[in-house]
């Protein structure tokens, strides 16, 4: 006999009423276990980070609670999804509303401490994913672990801390030691530099601008110049073809030369006259593309208009002929004793005074 309607559910409307609990609890513990767990809703290090001032417990935590953060960076290998936790986790602190000067400070020095080892790590992604986090923090402290990272041996990794260093140039230029650190680190980068890219980027870094005609920093500059176009030079000699890399050092040159001592005076016009025999040598190389002709023409052309300003701010007089005009005005690109002329005249001036510059032989330049 049936049930009367409405008097109970059939077996069939059971079934379906437990199926519907069954997903309704499925979908309960997903959204659970999907959720952030309550004691990562907020940073560790909130509470300290708007103090208005430090004790040295709330220091300690912090270096503590950065050596944990980093760790983890170094052991999550190349997962996409862990390393973007980790590092979220090291830049978000940083990001703090209300995070005080003192705190992002004391926890920019602790995060460029725990780091810096890490920047130059045979593994790509760890030294890569280092720098990434020292950039992203925007702040003068980890200008030293930068530094560090451009002796990493991947480019990428390089490429990222110079570029890091560029963006901190002018808060690196208020402090006279950061900014020796990081001109030294860049010029002995520079001058070992092979990729191109990483080259160009290194040269933006060293140039600060219009803070580089004067006091210290004209002098660090043109220390760091000096090393990378001595190492450029070597390396072209070596048989590197890609003279036009180096014009921003040949500007920079220019504008950092009457802060710079006596010493890296001379060492700049000599490394210049280095350059531009090179490219004079070039440039009547048997072995030389026409299609480069005009290339070399140009850097000869503006390397050796920089060595004249550099002669008449140092009370000199360059001479009359030049190589660029001798190399213009030949109908023959392979006739090249005119030019030679002039690039001997140009060396025969800055062996004598002021300059008492010696060259080595290098050819028929």
């Amino acid at each position: 006999m049936r049930p009367a309607r409405g008097s109970g559910s059939s077996v069939g409307d059971v079934n379906i009423i437990m199926l519907r609990n069954a997903l309704f609890l499925g979908a309960v513990v997903f959204a659970l276990a999907a959720a952030p767990a309550p004691s990562l809703a907020q940073d560790r290090l909130d509470p300290i980070a708007k103090k208005a001032k430090l004790g040295s417990r709330d220091r300690a935590e912090i270096a503590a609670e950065v050596a944990d953060r980093a760790g983890r960076l170094a052991q999550v290998g190349t997962d996409p999804d862990l390393r973007s936790r980790a590092r979220d986790r090291l830049i978000a602190t940083a990001r703090i509303k209300g995070a005080t000067k003192e705190f992002l400070d004391v926890y920019s020095e602790a995060c460029a401490t725990e780091l810096e080892p890490l920047t130059t790590r045979e593994a790509f992604e760890t030294g890569f994913d280092a720098v990434w986090v020292l950039v992203d923090l925007d702040h003068p402290r980890t200008a030293g672990a930068l530094a560090a990272a451009l002796k990493s041996a991947q480019a990428p990794t390089r490429l990222r801390a110079a570029r890091g260093l560029q963006m901190l140039q002018k808060r690196i230029a208020a402090d006279d030691k950061t900014c020796q650190v990081v001109c030294r680190a860049l010029g002995e980068a520079g001058a070992d530099e092979r990729e191109e890219t990483v080259l160009r980027v290194i040269y933006e870094a060293i140039d600060f601008g219009a803070e580089v005609k004067g006091g210290k920093l004209a002098e660090e500059c043109a220390r760091a110049l000096n090393s990378i176009l001595a190492g450029r030079v070597r390396r072209l000699k070596a048989g590197d073809r890609n003279e036009t890399v180096d014009q921003p050092a040949v500007a920079l040159a220019v504008r950092c030369f009457a802060g710079a001592s006596e010493a890296q005076q001379k060492q700049l016009l000599a490394n210049l006259t280095a350059l531009l025999s090179h490219a004079v040598d070039r440039y009547f190389a048997a072995d030389t593309a026409e299609g480069y002709l005009a290339a070399l023409a140009d850097v000869v052309k503006k390397t050796e208009a920089a060595i004249h300003d550099l002669m008449k701010a140092s009370k000199g007089k360059p001479p009359n002929d030049t190589v660029a005009a001798a190399i213009g005005k030949s109908k023959n690109p392979k006739n090249e004793q005119p030019a030679r002329t002039a690039l001997k005249d140009l060396k025969t001036a800055l062996q004598g005074d002021p300059w008492n510059i010696k060259f080595e032989s290098s050819g028929p330049g």
